[in-house]
C-alpha cells in the first residue's frame, strides 16, 4: 500500500509529463481496442452455433482458363442426396437467399431479408427457436418463421404464431414460429424471415443458387467424403456440362467448417493480418513514446529514487512504485479511450459497419482485455527496470548510465514507424483513387435499376411504358447486372468436346447495351426474334478462342452446342474491387410470350439523376401493376457500397498514420527538450566562444539527423516491402514509383526539422550567462 501511495503522489506531482504520457497511451489504446475487437469479431464467424464443430458448408472450386474461384452455391437436391448417400452425415439442409422482400401486415408494408429453407434448417443451423416447433415449423407450404426483432416490428408484444402475412403483395403465409436474431458475425445475417420451401424441387438442371450445409455424426470427418463427391454428382444425374467438367478435373468439391466459411477466399485473413499489424504498430509506438518520456524524466527522478533507497527501499519497492504509476496512468488513459470511442461511436460504426456495443460484446471481452494488458506490459517494464537499477551514487551525481542510448533507440523506433505509415497511407490513398477512377467498360452515371420477379409480358409492359417517359433516356432488361454474380458457362472444343475455358453468361434485350453504355466494337446488336444460338461475346472471349481475324460469324460451342457470334463488345468489369474482366457471352432475352422469370433486372438511364425522376419512374411502373412495390437502386451508390471495405481500410490507415504522427511528435518534443536541458552548459559555452543561434540549431539538427535519416530509410524500405505484398491482391494496381517514397521521406524529415528548430529557438537565442546560472 505504501508503494501505491508513493506512485499516486508522484503521478500528481509530475502533471505535465504525465499528461503527455496519458495522451499517448489513450490514442494507442483507443485504436488498438477497436482494431483487435474488429479482428476477433471478423474471425469468430458462426461461433454462436451449437455443435458448430460438426457443421460444414459445401463448396465448389473451379479452376479453368478464364475462371478460378470458389463458390458456395450448388443445386437444390444436393443436401438431401448427401444425407441419403453418406452415413457419416447426420442431417443436411439447403436454403436460397431471396434478399430484401416485401411483406404486408395489417395494411402496413415491411421489407424483410428472406431465405427459403427446408425442414432440416434448425437441425443444422440452430439459431435458437423462441416459439414454434423447429422440426415442423417449416413443413408444408406457405409457412414462415420470423426473427425476434422482426416479430417486434410487426406485432409488438403480441404472440405472432398463427398470424397471417402477405408476401410479395399477393401470397398469404402463416407465421409458424420465432427464432433468435442471427448475430452480425454470421453468414446468415441479415435474416428476418425463413419461408418454407414446400414442395419446391428444381432438380439437377436448375436451381444452382442454393447454400448447402451438413451436420456430421460425432467423430466423423467430412474430408474423407470429398474424394467420393465426383462419383456422387455423376451418379445422381448432374447436368452434362458438369459431368464433362468433372471428367476433365475442373471442379473440386470440398467441405468447409461453418466457423471458417468467411475465410475461404483468403481476403478476410489477409485484411485481418494487415489491420493487426497496423494496430500493433500504433500500440507499440504509443507504448514506446511512454517509455521515451519516462526515460527522459530519469534525471529528475534519480534523487527521489536515491532518497527512497537511503530510507530502506529496495529494488523491489522501486519496481513496484513504477509499475503502480504506470497502472494508474494506463487506467486514466483507458477511461479517456472509452470516452473517445463512445463519443465517436457513429464514426466507428461508419468505418467498421459494426455497432460499438457489438464490437465489445461480453463474449469477446478477452480481446480488449488482452490489448490493455499488452499496453501495460510494453509501457511499464523498461522504465520500471531502469528506475530500479539506479544506484544511490548515480542518483546524486544526476547520472543515469546509458539512458541517452535508450532515448535514441526509442526515438529511432518511433521515426521508423512514422515513416512506414506515412508512405503506406500515401500508397493506400493512391490505390483507392486509382480504383475508383478505373474505366469499368460501361457508363454508370445516371443509372438506376430494380429487380423483378415477373413474367415476360409484364416486363415488356414496363419497358414500353418507360420508353415513353420524358425523364428516361434508355431502358434495358437483363438477367444480371455488373456487380451481380453471373452464371458460369463452359466453352468447349467442337471436335473433342474438351473444355477450352470458362466464361460468364447473361441474357439481355435489344436495349441493354445502349442503356449500359457498353460499346459494340464489331458486328451487330440483337434484334427482336434473334435465336438463342446467336451470341455476342466480349473481346477477351475472342482472344481466348484464338480468333486473330474478325470474330463475327465464328462458331463457338457451349457444352458442345454450336453458337454463332453476331457481335463483339468491349470488355467490361463485373466487380467494383479487383475489377475482374471475365470472358463474357450474351444471349438474346425475348420478352414475348408468357415466360415466368425468378429474377429480371430493369435498367434505366435517366436524363437527370434526381429524386423527381425516380418518383416519375415509379409512378409510371405503378400504372402497369399498382399492387407491386418497386425498390430502386442507384448504381453509383452500389459501387460505393461495394467499395466500402477498401474505403474503410484507407481511412483506417490514415487514422493510424495521424495518431502515430501525433504520438511521435510528442516523443520528439520531449527528446529535444531533454537534450537541450542536458546540453545547456555546452550551448552556453559555445555561445560565449562566438557560436551564433544558427550554429546552435545546426548542431542540434546534425545530432538529430544521425538518428532521423537511418530511421526514415528503414521506415520507407519496410513500407515498400509491405506495400508490394499488399498490392498483389489487386488486379489493377498502381506502380510503386520512387517519388512516392521520396515524398514520404521528405515529409517526415521536414516535420522533424521544424520541431527541432522550434524547440531550440529559445536556447539558441538565450543569454549564455543566464543559462549557466540557471543550469
Amino acid at each position: 500500500m505504501k508503494n501505491l501511495f508513493f506512485a499516486l503522489r508522484y503521478s500528481l506531482k509530475s502533471l505535465r509529463g504525465n499528461i503527455t504520457r496519458v495522451v499517448s497511451i489513450t490514442l494507442g489504446l483507443a485504436l488498438g481496442l477497436l482494431a483487435f475487437s474488429f479482428i476477433v469479431f471478423d474471425l469468430s464467424y458462426n461461433s454462436f452455433l451449437p455443435d458448430k464443430e460438426r457443421v460444414y458448408q459445401f463448396w465448389v472450386h473451379y479452376d479453368a482458363d478464364g475462371l478460378k474461384a470458389n463458390f458456395a452455391k450448388t443445386f437444390e437436391p444436393v443436401a438431401p442426396a448427401l444425407k441419403t448417400d453418406f452415413p457419416q452425415i447426420e442431417t443436411a439442409t439447403r436454403f436460397r437467399r431471396e434478399g430484401a422482400m416485401p411483406f404486408e401486415s395489417d395494411k402496413r408494408d415491411f421489407e424483410a431479408n428472406l431465405i427459403v429453407a427446408d425442414t432440416s434448417f434448425f437441425e443444422v443451423l440452430d439459431l435458437g427457436v423462441i416459439s414454434g416447433d423447429p422440426h415442423r415449423a417449416l413443413a408444408g407450404k406457405d409457412k414462415v418463421m420470423i426473427s425476434e426483432s422482426f416479430a417486434r416490428r410487426l406485432f409488438g408484444r403480441e404472440d405472432p404464431v398463427g398470424k397471417e402475412l402477405r408476401y410479395q403483395n399477393k401470397r398469404s403465409v402463416t407465421v409458424s414460429g420465432v427464432f433468435r436474431d442471427a448475430p452480425q458475425n454470421s453468414n446468415l445475417w441479415p435474416l428476418d424471415a425463413i419461408l418454407s420451401d414446400g414442395d419446391l424441387y428444381t432438380g439437377w438442371n436448375k436451381g444452382e443458387g442454393f447454400d448447402t450445409y451438413i451436420k456430421v455424426k460425432p467423430e466423423a470427418d467430412p474430408r474423407t467424403l470429398e474424394p467420393e463427391l465426383n462419383d456422387f454428382f455423376i451418379r445422381h444425374g448432374a447436368p452434362d456440362f458438369m459431368v464433362d467438367a468433372i471428367q476433365q478435373g475442373i471442379p473440386r468439391f470440398f467441405f468447409v467448417p461453418v466457423t471458417s466459411t468467411n475465410l475461404v477466399d483468403g481476403n478476410t485473413v489477409r485484411m485481418a493480418l494487415i489491420i493487426g499489424i497496423l494496430a500493433l504498430l500504433i500500440i507499440f509506438v504509443s507504448s514506446m513514446n511512454y517509455v521515451l518520456i519516462s526515460v527522459s524524466m530519469l534525471v529528475r527522478r534519480s534523487k527521489t529514487i536515491g532518497t527512497l533507497k537511503c530510507n530502506g527501499a529496495g529494488k523491489g519497492d522501486i519496481l513496484a512504485i513504477s509499475l503502480y504509476e504506470t497502472a494508474l496512468l494506463v487506467s486514466a488513459a483507458l477511461l479517456l479511450a472509452t470516452i473517445l470511442i463512445y463519443a465517436m461511436r457513429a464514426q466507428v460504426e461508419t468505418l467498421t459497419g459494426i455497432p460499438v456495443s457489438v464490437l465489445f460484446a461480453p463474449a469477446r471481452i478477452w480481446a480488449p482485455l488482452s490489448v490493455i494488458l499488452l499496453v501495460f506490459l510494453l509501457s511499464s517494464l523498461i522504465p520500471a527496470l531502469l528506475f530500479a537499477s539506479v544506484s544511490v551514487q548515480a542518483a546524486f551525481r544526476n547520472g543515469s548510465g546509458n539512458r541517452r542510448r535508450w532515448k535514441q533507440l526509442l526515438l529511432a523506433i518511433e521515426l521508423i514507424c512514422v515513416s512506414f505509415v506515412t508512405v503506406f497511407v500515401l500508397i493506400t490513398g493512391l490505390q483507392f483513387r486509382h480504383m475508383v477512377s478505373l474505366d469499368m467498360g460501361y457508363q454508370h452515371d445516371r443509372l438506376i435499376y430494380t429487380e423483378l420477379k415477373t413474367d415476360s409480358r409484364t416486363a415488356n409492359l414496363y419497358r414500353e411504358a418507360l420508353r415513353s417517359l420524358p425523364e428516361v433516356e434508355r431502358v434495358g432488361v437483363s438477367l444480371n447486372m455488373p456487380l451481380h454474380q453471373y452464371q458460369g458457362n463452359l466453352c468447349t472444343d467442337g471436335a473433342t468436346n474438351n473444355t477450352l475455358f470458362s466464361s460468364r453468361t447473361d441474357m439481355v434485350d435489344t436495349g441493354y447495351l445502349a442503356t449500359m453504355g457498353i460499346e459494340l466494337v464489331a458486328g451487330r446488336n440483337f434484334t427482336d426474334g434473334t435465336p438463342y444460338d446467336q451470341v455476342i461475346v466480349n473481346e477477351l472471349y475472342a482472344k481466348l478462342q484464338g480468333w486473330t481475324d474478325d470474330p463475327v460469324g465464328k462458331i463457338t460451342y457451349n457444352f458442345g452446342s454450336p453458337m454463332t457470334v453476331i457481335g463483339v463488345i468491349r470488355d467490361f468489369k463485373i466487380k467494383a474491387v479487383n475489377a475482374e474482366v471475365p470472358p463474357m457471352q450474351l444471349h438474346f432475352l425475348s420478352l414475348q410470350g408468357n415466360q415466368n422469370f425468378d429474377n429480371l433486372v430493369l435498367s434505366i438511364r435517366l436524363r437527370e439523376m434526381d429524386s423527381r425522376s425516380i418518383r416519375a419512374v415509379e409512378a409510371k411502373l405503378k400504372q402497369v401493376t399498382p399492387q407491386v412495390r418497386f425498390k430502386f437502386q442507384i448504381f453509383d451508390e452500389q459501387l460505393t457500397v461495394e467499395r466500402h471495405y477498401e474505403r474503410a481500410f484507407r481511412n483506417t490507415v490514415t487514422t493510424v498514420s495521424l495518431a502515430t504522427l501525433i504520438i511521435a511528435l510528442m516523443g520528439l518534443i520531449g527528446y529535444v527538450n531533454d537534450e537541450i536541458r542536458r546540453r545547456t552548459k555546452e550551448i552556453a559555452i559555445r555561445k560565449v566562444n562566438g557560436a551564433t543561434a544558427r550554429d546552435i540549431q545546426r548542431l542540434i539538427l546534425h545530432d538529430l539527423s544521425v538518428i532521423t535519416l537511418p530511421a526514415i530509410l528503414l521506415g520507407i524500405t519496410s513500407a515498400y516491402l509491405f506495400s508490394r505484398e499488399w498490392l498483389m491482391r489487386f488486379n489493377d494496381r498502381i506502380t510503386l514509383h520512387w517519388w512516392i517514397f521520396a515524398v514520404g521521406a521528405l515529409f517526415v524529415a521536414v516535420i522533424v526539422a521544424c520541431v527541432a528548430l522550434w524547440q531550440t529557438r529559445r536556447s539558441a537565442h538565450g543569454d549564455p550567462i543566464k543559462m549557466i546560472r540557471t543550469e
